[in-house]
């Protein structure tokens, strides 16, 4: 915009002064024609004119020095167009007055003409001339004015053309970083991106595998469910097929039988009863005639006596511990029934079928066991000392198989009864075993030993190299001390009296 005022003032000025000096020219002749050579006020404004004219012959060059600044400057300012722009709407707007100028001094070169008639005129249009030439002179300062406020805009645009090019510089600084940070998370992502389509991918298969996998479970599962029902029906086959064999092994130990056990109080009185079962095997000795094995689970128990009960024999009853394997045992004593239909002749003192066989000697039953083994086909023999205890206690650790206490409610002892009395006329232990202490003495398979030294477990069949074999139980006419569980005594293999008997056992 300043340039375009700075143009205007310089054709303004341009045109000023040549129609000055035609002007001045044209009233020269015409004085001369009229009044002679002229005179010497026409001569003084024709030079005030050349002078202006010279005068703005400078101002001319002036302005072409600063068209020529003003061209570099346009070189070195074409990023400030919008100031510049601004500039050139100002130096229009002077251009506007310059042609204001033009159209006055047009005006005057009319008024010029009129004035070859009257000199007043022409000085008038002279002076005007000058004035005009005063206000081009002024019209170039103004445009040396403009030209340095052009200058001066020009310097404020080229700084802020530079503040601008240093944020613009900063800009595509600040851009080429962003581009930069772009193109890094660009590739970023693409890393990102192919990482996850990796990811994705072995998501997938993954999946695949893990459906599988379900599926495999699902058919494993199918397949476990099948061989757990499998399994529990075998289970369950196997559990019946054990309680079956438990029942046939339980029935192979014979039937059932049910029996009531005492439960005494501290001096021995009853005071209540207590159902038991047992089992039991019949063998058949002819003639109606039967013998009752009961079966004895095996176990350890302590043989002997504690040092604190009463009527301890302390040299024979030493505690110890004792396994027994499972056996049959006696339900009753031998009764004479048995022993007549196995030997055919009853040597007891108090006769009676049902009561225990007595006087016999140990070499008597012994034969007994033997016509009974051959007609049975099974192993008859006396019961050894453990066997008979470990009957006898029936898991109870006290005195009696009831209690420490024994009285004539319980057992046939010293000559309560007078004579032996039946077989299972007093209560029998919680093996279902009867007469176990009073009513006869019990001949055992072992030979005595005060302190047992391992006879206590066996029982022989045979009286060489023995003395004396061990008898149990008591009989009828003996003290209750000599009834205890753990009570020993002896006797020789030929010993016979009227409480003298026997009771079998059987192994499995």
């Amino acid at each position: 915009m300043a340039r375009q005022k700075t143009d205007d003032e310089k054709s303004r000025a341009r045109q000023h002064i040549p129609s000055a000096g035609k002007a001045g020219c044209k009233n020269k002749f015409f004085f001369e024609k009229i009044f002679g050579d002229g005179s010497q006020k026409d001569e003084e404004s024709t030079q005030e004119v050349e002078m202006a004219r010279q005068k703005a012959q400078q101002e001319k060059t002036r302005a072409d020095d600063a068209e020529m600044a003003l061209q570099k400057a346009e070189v070195e300012k074409n990023h400030a167009r919008e100031e510049i722009e601004t500039a050139q709407q100002m130096a229009a707007a002077e251009k506007s007055r310059a042609d204001d100028a033009e159209m006055a001094l047009q005006k005057a070169e009319k008024e010029k003409t009129r004035a070859h008639k009257e000199i007043k005129t022409a000085q008038q249009m002279a002076a005007a001339e000058k004035t005009r030439a005063d206000d081009a002179e002024m019209a170039l300062q103004k445009a040396e004015d403009g030209k340095r406020r052009a200058h001066k805009e020009v310097e404020i645009a080229q700084q802020m053309v530079a503040a601008e090019k240093s944020r613009a510089d900063e800009a595509e600084m600040a851009r080429q970083k962003v581009e930069d940070e772009t193109r890094r998370a660009h590739k970023e992502v693409e890393i990102a991106r192919q990482k996850a389509q990796q990811e994705k991918s072995r998501a997938d298969d993954a999946e695949i595998a893990l459906q599988k996998t379900e599926a495999e479970k699902n058919r494993v599962h199918k397949e476990i469910e099948a061989v757990r029902q499998k399994a529990e029906a075998e289970k369950k086959r196997a559990r019946e097929a054990e309680i079956a064999r438990q029942k046939a092994e339980e029935e192979k130990k014979g039937q059932l039988f049910s029996f009531e056990i005492v439960i005494v109080d501290a001096n021995g009185k009853i005071i209540r009863n207590e159902p038991k079962q047992a089992r039991y095997q019949i063998e058949d000795l002819g003639k109606g005639v039967i013998l009752e094995m009961v079966y004895i689970p095996g176990g350890i128990f302590l043989m002997g006596s504690p040092e604190t009960e009463k009527d301890r024999n302390n040299a024979w009853e030493t505690q110890h511990e004792v396994t027994v394997k499972p056996f049959y045992m006696g339900k009753y004593p031998i009764t004479q029934a048995q022993w007549q239909e196995m030997m055919g002749n009853n040597p007891s003192y108090f006769k009676g079928e049902n009561r225990p066989v007595e006087n016999v000697s140990w070499l008597d039953v012994v034969e007994f066991c033997q016509r009974l083994s051959e007609k049975t086909g099974k192993d008859y023999r006396l019961p050894s000392e453990a066997e008979w205890e470990y009957g006898c206690r029936a898991g109870s650790v006290t005195a009696y198989c009831w209690g420490d206490v024994i009285t004539t409610e319980l057992a046939n002892y010293n000559r309560s009864v007078g004579e032996t009395t039946e077989v299972a006329k007093y209560p029998p232990n919680a093996f279902g075993l009867y007469d176990m202490h009073g009513n006869i003495w019990e001949w055992t398979g072992s030979a005595f030993e005060e302190n047992y030294q391992g006879k206590e477990l066996v029982s022989l069949m045979s009286e060489e190299g023995v003395g004396r074999f061990a008898v149990r139980g008591a009989s009828w006419d003996i003290k209750a001390r000599w009834a205890r569980s753990a009570d020993r005594y002896r006797d020789a293999p030929t010993f016979r009296n009227d409480g003298q008997g026997a009771r079998l056992v059987r192994m499995l």
